[in-house]
């Protein structure tokens, strides 16, 4: 074989395996902008008044957040769904107060396998009278959340409070 015959198979070669370098680059980069094409993003937020206290969890993400587990924890006491930890909480203050109260609220749960859509807010509680503001101040700022959600490529998170932390 010719040094020039060698040189152009070599230079082939070379070439051959260049692109295949490229060609795995751009893959990895087209993989990386399509799960940040559907990147959830949960937050929880607070609006109160003298006569409102909304309670939100809100998906500020690109993409919908699938729920896998949802934990509210009061004092080391565990609940799954939104009302639950309200009566219990309405309890306590009943044991307090040693007065019924008649709580006037909406609430939303968000459960295990619940789709939380880009933009979307969920008021988690919503107190409509000054009974439910006090025991919003009073027990839900106490209150932890812990919510395990993932994105459509199964990339999972765990926001607890204020933080995100990847699974």
């Amino acid at each position: 074989m010719k040094t020039s015959d060698k040189i152009l198979t070599f230079s082939a070669i070379f070439i051959s395996v260049l692109a295949l370098v490229v060609s795995i680059f751009q893959t990895r980069i087209m993989q990386k902008q399509s799960k940040a094409a559907v990147w959830p993003s949960l937050s929880n937020g607070q609006s109160y008044g003298p006569a409102h206290y909304i309670y939100t969890v809100n998906n500020d993400g690109v993409g919908p957040a699938l729920i896998k587990k949802v934990t509210f924890n009061y004092k080391g006491t565990k609940f799954k769904r939104t009302n639950k930890l309200i009566d219990y909480l309405a309890e306590l203050e009943t044991k307090e107060t040693k007065q019924s109260m008649r709580l006037n609220y909406e609430y939303a749960n968000i459960h295990e396998g619940r789709v939380l859509r880009p933009e979307q807010e969920v008021k988690v509680f919503n107190a409509q009278d000054s009974i439910g503001v006090y025991l919003g101040f009073k027990y839900l700022n106490e209150t932890e959340i812990f919510i395990e959600y993932c994105s459509i490529y199964d990339e999972c998170w765990l926001m607890h409070n204020d933080t995100i932390k990847a699974l």
